[in-house]
């Protein structure tokens, strides 16, 4: 561990696209800085200058003005926001003689492609990677969990020639020299993956009971057939054609979690973020750092032969013989490559790692039980589509005390294309699907242990009865859509101010249906209901109204709980007060957030048969009521529990 004296200077920088999706063009980013303080940016992913300097990266020797280019455009992108005040901070830590580290976190994928290593200093005019001891990490959101780790020690250096000649004997000699030195076991008979395939690879990261604590990959990167770049492996039968490895198809490859690794280093070119910004199917190195990997070293540049067996040499040695720490041992290997006349491997290295991981920068030693917080329980984003796609996930500058050093993960329920374009096609296979025990939203609702976020672009009807099958007794975070931002996020302000949401009730006949109105997003009209749910057939009529019904009224955490208690409460009156009541009859215009908790709130045993009708603005003619679903007989798997409106 450093001492105090040299303690590392940390700053983060967490990035949010304000647009939905990427494109080429002057794109708006809101930044947050290591304080909290907050700005906004514009990159010019246009800029025919800019693609020139990356077109000159894809060089195996850049030019030096491409890449000062790039580094004043960093700087440029910085310059207006709080970026000046950490730039005096560096300044200081450098007289002090302390190390620097930077993060940038993002789910933007494309800030990855930017090499932040280059990035201006305007005090002295050099680039952030020349100075000594500075480590710049790159960070996914949400951050992957940290997980035990055994403490023993073992390398395994995986290779293949499959994509042309590469320096196998002369890393092998470096690996085992330094491992002799140090002594830490290794054996190349156990220990080296020769003509590497994707099946060895996965059977060797899935041995538990040899687990691999650093992952040396050495091989070609080449672009796949998807147009990203990926590994070039040797194919399963040696007749075949090399086997381009996509990152998607890594990820298959990979097991749960990173199990044992605490480092991987992959000697392939553009292994890193290279190609194009904000490439769906991202980089090699970010799907190691997803899945959990405290430590990925890769190139966002073609990689030298030469300069890969200077990296082995001087980061082995550093990190077993050493500092014992990757920002002292990456620093050094990237001070020797520069020593290399015209070549440009120095600023070819990306590092992904979490800010607050000390332990991660020590591959080599046992974990350190005191290196921070307590982890919490896991956190499982059940993003759910079904009226649209999903763009983004929530991270951790939207949701910061969710997320907040706790493993992440995703559940995905996109029944967008079964639902087809007039989203009424297979209603009644999409609610079972739903409802199914042992089914993919009623497992995640029963797994021990964790908390639970729910969030997407769902069918009002289909967020109802998830809430419903998540039941009252149960809490479900759930988050909103926020139009302005461009994603999902609350206003972090306590104490904000937010509509009130008033109630209306009325007596209306001698039937036995009660009707709930809830206009929040728009108005639910009586006389539009009533084209599907007669007059004679209702007892009392519970319109809950905001002032002015809009898209975006719903916009804290708060706000969404306080409109459920309100709900449960005058429900729960009405019933007392009338009671009698057969069926609850739901006509809701309210955003997904809403739609969820209400469906927890209709789950009370005490209350009878609830169905909620889904509205279709397109609808022709007016208005536009098409079917309902009866969230206890969907649940029962009692038919039929969607009902079809025939049109008049």
């Amino acid at each position: 561990m450093p001492s105090m004296e040299n303690k590392p200077l940390k700053i983060s920088l967490e990035f949010k696209r304000k647009d939905r999706a990427f494109s080429r063009s002057r794109l708006e980013y809101e930044i947050r800085f290591t304080g909290g303080e907050r700005s906004t940016a514009c990159f010019p992913w246009d800029d025919p200058k800019i693609i020139a300097a990356y077109g000159e990266l894809e060089k195996s020797h850049p030019s030096s003005d491409a890449l000062e280019l790039l580094g004043d455009h960093l700087l440029g992108f910085l310059e207006d926001t709080r970026w000046p005040r950490y730039e005096a901070k560096i300044e200081g830590a450098l007289k002090e003689g302390r190390p620097v580290d930077l993060t940038i976190r993002t789910d933007a994928s494309e800030l990855y492609y930017l090499p932040w290593e280059l990035l201006k200093l305007s005090f002295n005019n050099k680039q952030i990677a020349e100075l000594p001891e500075c480590l710049v990490r790159c960070e996914w959101l949400p951050t992957p969990g940290m997980q035990k780790i055994s403490p023993k020690g073992r390398i395994l250096f995986a290779c293949s020639a499959a994509g042309g000649g590469v320096p196998f004997q002369e890393h092998l000699k470096a690996i085992q020299e330094v491992c002799q030195e140090a002594k830490l076991d290794f054996d190349p008979e156990r220990d080296v993956l020769r003509n590497m395939t994707r099946e060895k690879l996965a059977d060797a990261l899935a041995d538990t009971e040899h687990p691999v604590t650093v992952l040396h990959l050495l091989c070609h990167g080449a672009l796949t057939d998807r147009k990203a770049y990926g590994l070039v492996l040797s194919p399963e039968d040696s007749h075949d054609e090399p086997d381009r490895l996509d990152p998607e198809d890594l990820r298959r490859l990979l097991p749960g979690r990173a199990n044992a690794l605490r480092l991987v280093t992959l000697c392939a070119c553009q292994s890193g973020d290279a190609g194009v910004p904000a490439h769906i199917l991202g980089s090699i190195a970010r799907v190691f750092h997803r899945v959990g990997v405290p430590a990925v070293i890769a190139s966002r540049l073609p990689f030298s032969c030469k300069g890969s067996v200077t990296l082995v040499k001087e980061l082995y040695a550093d990190l077993l013989m050493g500092s014992r720490n990757l920002r002292t041992a990456i620093s050094l290997a990237r001070r020797k490559l520069m020593l290399d006349p015209g070549a440009r491997d120095w600023a070819a290295l990306q590092f992904y790692g979490r800010e607050e991981d000390e332990v991660g920068l020590r591959p080599f030693d046992p974990p350190d039980d005191s290196s921070g917080p307590a982890p919490r329980s896991e956190l499982v984003l059940i993003c759910h589509q079904a009226l649209s796609q999903v763009r983004q996930t929530p991270g951790h500058i939207d949701a910061p005390q969710l997320t907040e050093n706790r493993r992440v993960q995703g559940v995905s329920i996109d029944q967008t294309q079964a639902l087809g374009k007039n989203r009424r096609s297979n209603l009644t296979q999409q609610v079972q699907r739903l409802a199914k025990p042992g089914g993919e939203l009623l497992s995640v609702f029963s797994k021990p242990g964790v908390e639970l976020l729910y969030y997407g672009f769902p069918l009002v009807p289909f967020a109802v009865l998830a809430g419903y099958l998540a039941k009252a007794t149960q809490h479900v975070h759930v988050i909103e859509y926020d139009r302005e931002k461009g994603r999902f996020a609350w206003h972090e302000a306590p104490g904000r101010s937010y509509p009130a949401l008033e109630v209306e009730g009325r007596a209306q006949g001698t039937g036995k249906a009660l009707q709930i109105r809830l206009s929040i997003s728009s108005e639910v009209k009586s006389s539009d209901c009533e084209t599907v749910l007669l007059a004679h057939c209702i007892r009392a009529d519970l319109h809950f109204k905001v002032a002015r019904p809009d898209f975006g009224i719903v916009r804290s955490a708060e706000q969404a709980q306080a409109y459920r208690l309100l709900l449960r409460k005058k429900i729960n009156e009405c019933m007392r007060e009338m009671g009698d009541f057969e069926s609850i009859h739901v006509f809701a215009a309210v955003p997904v957030s809403i739609a969820f908790l209400l469906g927890q709130v209709l789950s009370a045993t005490n209350l009878p048969r609830s169905y909620v009708y889904n509205f279709n603005a397109k609808a022709v003619p007016k208005p536009g009521y098409e079917w309902r679903l009866g969230l206890d007989e969907a649940f029962r798997n009692k038919k039929p529990f969607v009902h079809i409106f025939k049109s008049p």
